[in-house]
């Protein structure tokens, strides 16, 4: 028999575990923006770390960047629609540039360079 008051400590924990799952779920299928992530690799396949990535909004002209990660990876998030130019830079590698993304609304743009 389940004690009264673990029945409640039982029942609110279900209840606040059920809130985390959900509202980031909800959060993220309400928004207008999206984001574009990747991993950057040399040409044998190897990641690229510390490269820079650069995206741009060919319709704002407006411009944020990142930096890949350890293995390689990139994120750049919280993207209004709008179509993407993407530019990665690292010395010694030449520039690579990936023009007319799209960026739809609530989506992950995978692009491996």
């Amino acid at each position: 028999m389940v004690r009264p008051c673990c029945a409640a400590r039982l029942a609110v924990c279900a209840a606040v575990f059920i809130v985390l799952v959900t509202v980031p779920a909800l959060l993220f299928s309400q928004g207008s923006t999206g984001t574009i992530l990747g991993v950057v690799k040399d040409p044998s396949g190897a990641p690229v770390p510390g490269a820079k990535v650069t995206v741009n909004n060919a319709e704002t002209d407006s411009t944020r960047t990142a930096t890949t990660g350890d293995d390689g990876s990139y994120r750049v998030a919280a993207l209004p629609v709008g179509r993407y130019t993407l530019r990665v830079e690292h010395e010694g590698f030449k520039t690579q540039i990936q023009e007319g993304l799209d960026r739809v609304s609530r989506t992950r743009g995978e692009r491996d360079v």
